[in-house]
């Protein structure tokens, strides 16, 4: 039920976290893009399930805050 309810904004949000969190770790880590591609079958599960998890949160915090609720 609850991941029901987060689908739609995961949906809409998850670009920009992918995006932000790879400007992320390029900045802060110094991991280029080939770097994060040399081992596929680790890095997208990796990617995927931290996007996931930080798009899921972020769209929680907005359904509590009353004028974003509608958004999401």
């Amino acid at each position: 039920a609850y991941l029901g309810s987060v689908t739609f904004g995961i949906y809409l949000l998850h670009p920009l976290v992918i995006e932000l969190l790879e400007m992320f770790f390029m900045g802060v880590f110094g991991i280029y893009p080939p770097a994060m591609y040399a081992a596929p079958a680790i890095t997208i599960p990796i990617a995927g399930i931290t996007a996931t998890a930080v798009t899921m949160g972020l769209v929680t915090l907005m359904q509590k805050t009353p004028l974003l609720k509608e958004v999401v």
